[in-house]
Protein backbone atom coordinates (compact mmCIF):
# COMPACT_ATOMS: atom_id res chain seq x y z
CA UNK A 1 0.00 0.00 0.00
CA UNK A 2 1.21 3.48 -0.74
CA UNK A 3 1.73 5.95 2.10
CA UNK A 4 -0.92 8.30 0.71
CA UNK A 5 -3.49 5.49 0.53
CA UNK A 6 -2.79 4.57 4.16
CA UNK A 7 -3.16 8.22 5.20
CA UNK A 8 -6.47 8.50 3.37
CA UNK A 9 -7.71 5.29 5.00
CA UNK A 10 -6.92 6.57 8.49
CA UNK A 11 -8.41 9.95 7.71
CA UNK A 12 -11.68 8.47 6.51
CA UNK A 13 -11.70 6.22 9.57
CA UNK A 14 -11.22 9.29 11.76
CA UNK A 15 -14.06 11.15 10.12
CA UNK A 16 -16.33 8.14 10.51
CA UNK A 17 -15.34 8.10 14.17
CA UNK A 18 -16.57 11.67 14.51
CA UNK A 19 -19.83 10.75 12.84
CA UNK A 20 -20.38 7.75 15.05
CA UNK A 21 -19.15 9.27 18.31
CA UNK A 22 -22.74 10.03 19.29
CA UNK A 23 -23.79 6.42 18.75
CA UNK A 24 -24.02 4.10 21.71
CA UNK A 25 -22.64 1.11 19.80
CA UNK A 26 -19.48 2.39 18.11
CA UNK A 27 -16.52 4.03 19.83
CA UNK A 28 -13.21 5.08 18.32
CA UNK A 29 -10.35 6.48 20.39
CA UNK A 30 -6.85 7.84 19.83
CA UNK A 31 -7.21 8.67 16.13
CA UNK A 32 -5.15 11.56 14.77
CA UNK A 33 -5.36 13.48 11.53
CA UNK A 34 -2.00 13.81 9.83
CA UNK A 35 -0.60 17.38 10.00
CA UNK A 36 -0.43 17.73 6.20
CA UNK A 37 -4.17 17.01 5.83
CA UNK A 38 -6.00 20.35 5.69
CA UNK A 39 -9.22 20.00 3.68
CA UNK A 40 -12.27 17.79 3.40
CA UNK A 41 -15.17 17.63 0.97
CA UNK A 42 -18.41 16.22 2.38
CA UNK A 43 -20.83 15.19 -0.35
CA UNK A 44 -24.58 14.95 0.12
CA UNK A 45 -25.58 11.72 1.89
CA UNK A 46 -28.16 10.13 -0.42
CA UNK A 47 -31.15 8.20 0.83
CA UNK A 48 -31.25 4.81 -0.90
CA UNK A 49 -33.44 3.13 1.70
CA UNK A 50 -36.73 1.49 0.72
CA UNK A 51 -38.79 4.04 2.59
CA UNK A 52 -37.65 7.60 2.20
CA UNK A 53 -38.02 10.57 4.48
CA UNK A 54 -37.34 13.80 2.57
CA UNK A 55 -35.83 15.49 5.65
CA UNK A 56 -33.46 12.73 6.72
CA UNK A 57 -30.70 13.01 4.06
CA UNK A 58 -30.24 16.79 4.33
CA UNK A 59 -30.33 16.57 8.13
CA UNK A 60 -27.72 13.82 8.30
CA UNK A 61 -25.49 15.62 5.79
CA UNK A 62 -25.69 18.88 7.74
CA UNK A 63 -25.03 17.17 11.10
CA UNK A 64 -21.96 15.48 9.63
CA UNK A 65 -20.67 18.78 8.27
CA UNK A 66 -21.24 20.48 11.65
CA UNK A 67 -19.48 17.68 13.51
CA UNK A 68 -16.42 17.85 11.25
CA UNK A 69 -16.41 21.65 11.46
CA UNK A 70 -16.73 21.73 15.27
CA UNK A 71 -14.46 18.83 16.18
CA UNK A 72 -11.63 18.92 13.64
CA UNK A 73 -9.24 21.50 12.27
CA UNK A 74 -10.15 20.54 8.69
CA UNK A 75 -11.50 23.16 6.30
CA UNK A 76 -14.49 22.09 4.24
CA UNK A 77 -14.25 22.84 0.53
CA UNK A 78 -16.47 22.11 -2.48
CA UNK A 79 -13.72 21.64 -5.05
CA UNK A 80 -12.21 18.41 -6.35
CA UNK A 81 -8.82 18.89 -4.70
CA UNK A 82 -9.74 18.08 -1.07
CA UNK A 83 -7.39 15.91 0.98
CA UNK A 84 -10.36 13.78 2.07
CA UNK A 85 -13.67 13.26 0.35
CA UNK A 86 -16.62 11.73 2.18
CA UNK A 87 -19.71 10.39 0.49
CA UNK A 88 -22.29 7.91 1.50
CA UNK A 89 -25.87 6.71 1.50
CA UNK A 90 -28.57 5.78 3.93
CA UNK A 91 -29.24 2.16 2.99
CA UNK A 92 -31.91 1.20 5.50
CA UNK A 93 -33.77 2.43 8.52
CA UNK A 94 -36.36 0.80 10.67
CA UNK A 95 -38.31 1.90 13.74
CA UNK A 96 -38.73 -0.55 16.63
CA UNK A 97 -40.49 -0.37 19.96
CA UNK A 98 -37.95 -0.20 22.77
CA UNK A 99 -40.31 0.11 25.74
CA UNK A 100 -43.97 -0.55 26.51
CA UNK A 101 -46.04 1.14 29.20
CA UNK A 102 -49.74 0.54 29.82
CA UNK A 103 -50.13 -1.52 26.63
CA UNK A 104 -48.74 1.33 24.48
CA UNK A 105 -45.34 2.00 22.94
CA UNK A 106 -43.58 4.28 25.41
CA UNK A 107 -40.22 4.43 23.70
CA UNK A 108 -39.32 3.97 20.06
CA UNK A 109 -35.90 3.41 18.55
CA UNK A 110 -34.84 4.26 15.01
CA UNK A 111 -32.09 2.02 13.63
CA UNK A 112 -30.25 3.59 10.69
CA UNK A 113 -27.80 1.81 8.38
CA UNK A 114 -25.44 4.20 6.62
CA UNK A 115 -22.72 3.28 4.13
CA UNK A 116 -19.86 5.85 4.22
CA UNK A 117 -17.05 5.96 1.67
Amino acid sequence: MSVQLVKRFWGVLLLCAFILSGCKIYRFKDVNIEPDVKTVKINFIENKARYKSPQFSPLLTEKLRQKVNNQTRLTQIQGDNADYEISGAIVDYSPTTAGISEQKAATNRLNVAVHIV
